[in-house]
């Protein structure tokens, strides 16, 4: 195994980090080399946690327009929470919520 170092980090939704892997796996393709074996899996699981759903980064726009943190954004974004309880979790701590608020992410989400 080689150790890789992390030079930068930043967290990023479901979608755009399918995008990513698409632009990387077309450089693998290009030289004829295999994906490696976490890359392949990383694949695997956004396609299986993604199954039915649109890629739509209006979502996560809108999410930021209630002044949320990137963050909480992303995290709403990626598990598409339908119910109130699942949301008011996700905000816990990292935001002072009221119900108004969480009633415009249930409906921005649904």
């Amino acid at each position: 195994m080689v150790a890789k170092k992390v030079l930068n980090q930043k967290a990023i939704t479901n979608a755009d980090a399918s995008e990513y892997l698409k632009e990387i796996e077309n450089e693998f393709i290009k030289k004829a080399k295999e994906l490696p074996f976490e890359i392949a899996q990383t694949k695997e699981y956004l396609i299986k946690v993604q199954k039915g759903r649109k890629l739509d980064k209006a979502i996560f726009e809108k999410l930021k327009e209630l002044n949320l943190p990137e963050q909480v954004c992303i995290e709403l974004a990626n598990i598409l929470p339908k119910n109130d309880e699942i949301i008011k979790t996700i905000l816990y701590k990292k935001v002072d919520f009221t119900d108004d608020l969480v009633k415009k992410i249930k409906d921005i989400l649904a």
